[in-house]
C-alpha cells in the first residue's frame, strides 16, 4: 500500500471530534497514512480569504508527494488539486451535503470530479445519489463513539431531574421547538430542568436562544453550558439525565445519539433519515415539529420508569454498532485496495 495523505482542518465541532478519533485509532495501527491539518476557516471575511489561500498553498505543496489524498470533510480544495494535479486520486468524506445545495457550480464540481465519497450514513449516500453521484462511487462508513462513553450513574450528581440536549443552537438543530415544549412541561413538572451542552455555533444563534429563553420565562430552569467540557464530564451528564432529546430537522449522522445510548441514557429523536438508521425503533422517534406529540412522549419518559429502563438497555446494545476501530479498519482496507 502506497502512503495516503489524510487531510483534516482545525475545527472544534463534531467533524473535528471525528477527525481526532480517526487519527488516534490510526496511530495505534501499522498504517500507511500521513496526516496534514490545514488552518481553520476563520470568522471574518478577511480571515476566511487569507486562510483559504494559505491552505491552498500548503495543500498543493504537500499533495504532490502522494497519489492518494483523503479529505475528512466536504470542501472545495479537492477541486484545485484536481485542476493542478489531475492524476491524483481523491476520496472525500461527506458529512453535510446540504452545505452545497445552493452552491450549484462548486457542488457540481465536487460531486462530479472527486474519485470516491465516504458517506457517514445511508441517508447521506441517498442524498449524494440524488445529487447525481453514481452509487459505485459511494461507500457508507458509520462514525464511531469514544470509549469514554459508558454508564456512570451517580446518586448525588445533581439535585434535580433534567432533560439533556448536546449540540449547537443553529436553526437546523431546532432548539426553539425543544424550548417551547419545555415551557409547557415545566408548568406540570416545575422541578424539571433542561440542560443544554455545547457551543452556540454562531453569535446570531446564541442571541436568538438567549432571547427566546427570556421571553419564555425559562432563565432559571434552562441551564446553558457553552464552554468546553471533557468527555468524562459529558459522560456523567448523559448517564444521569432523565432522557436525551434531539429534535434536529437535518443531520448527516448525529453523533450525540449513540453517545447518549452508550451511557445508558434513553433517547427521543427526530424521525429523520440518519436518526432512523441509528435508533431503529419507532417508539423513540418523533416528528420534530409536532410539539403536542413531543410533549406526550416526554411525559412517558417522565412517568414510566419501566419504559426508561427498557429503552436504556436497548440503547446500550445499539451503541455497540458505532465503533472507531471498525470505522478505521474500513479506511485501512479501503485504501489498501485503492493503492494496489
Amino acid at each position: 500500500m502506497n502512503r495516503v495523505l489524510f487531510v483534516t482542518q482545525k475545527r472544534s465541532d463534531a467533524i473535528g471530534i471525528v477527525d481526532q478519533n480517526q487519527k488516534n485509532e490510526l496511530k495505534n495501527l501499522d498504517h500507511n497514512f500521513d496526516f496534514l491539518q490545514i488552518g481553520e476557516k476563520g470568522t471574518t471575511k478577511f480571515q476566511i480569504i487569507v486562510n483559504y489561500f494559505k491552505n491552498i498553498l500548503l495543500l498543493l505543496k504537500t499533495a504532490r508527494n502522494y497519489s492518494q489524498i483523503f479529505f475528512s470533510w466536504e470542501n472545495p480544495y479537492g477541486i484545485l488539486i484536481k485542476l493542478f494535479m489531475p492524476g491524483k486520486k481523491i476520496t472525500m468524506t461527506i458529512h453535510h451535503i446540504e452545505e452545497y445545495r445552493g452552491k450549484t457550480i462548486i457542488g457540481k464540481l465536487i460531486f462530479s470530479i472527486m474519485d470516491h465519497f465516504i458517506a457517514i450514513s445511508q441517508f447521506t449516500k441517498d442524498q449524494l445519489i440524488a445529487f447525481g453521484v453514481k452509487p459505485i462511487k459511494i461507500t457508507v462508513n458509520y462514525n464511531g463513539i469514544s470509549k469514554s462513553f459508558y454508564p456512570e450513574k451517580l446518586e448525588n450528581f445533581q439535585d434535580f431531574t433534567y432533560i439533556l440536549y448536546v449540540g449547537t443552537e443553529v436553526p437546523r438543530k431546532n432548539l426553539k421547538t425543544l424550548l417551547s415544549v419545555f415551557k409547557v412541561l415545566h408548568t406540570t413538572y416545575p422541578k424539571l430542568k433542561l440542560v443544554k451542552v455545547g457551543k452556540p455555533g454562531t453569535e446570531e444563534a446564541k442571541k436568538e436562544t438567549d432571547q427566546l429563553i427570556k421571553v419564555l420565562g425559562l432563565s432559571d430552569v434552562v441551564l446553558l453550558h457553552r464552554n468546553f467540557i471533557s468527555n468524562d464530564e459529558l459522560r456523567k451528564r448523559y448517564s444521569n439525565a432523565l432522557c436525551y432529546v434531539s429534535l434536529a430537522t437535518l443531520e448527516g449522522f448525529g453523533l450525540t445519539i449513540p453517545e447518549a445510548m452508550a451511557c445508558g441514557c434513553p433517547v427521543l429523536a427526530s424521525r429523520i433519515g440518519p436518526f432512523e438508521e441509528i435508533c431503529q425503533d419507532e417508539s423513540i422517534l418523533i416528528d420534530p415539529l409536532d410539539e403536542e406529540k413531543i410533549i406526550d412522549k416526554i411525559k412517558i419518559y417522565l412517568e414510566d420508569q419501566n419504559f426508561r429502563t427498557l429503552k436504556s438497555g436497548e440503547g446500550l446494545m445499539k451503541a455497540e454498532r458505532f465503533d472507531w476501530k471498525k470505522n478505521v479498519n474500513f479506511l485501512v482496507a479501503f485504501f489498501t485496495q485503492k493503492t494496489k
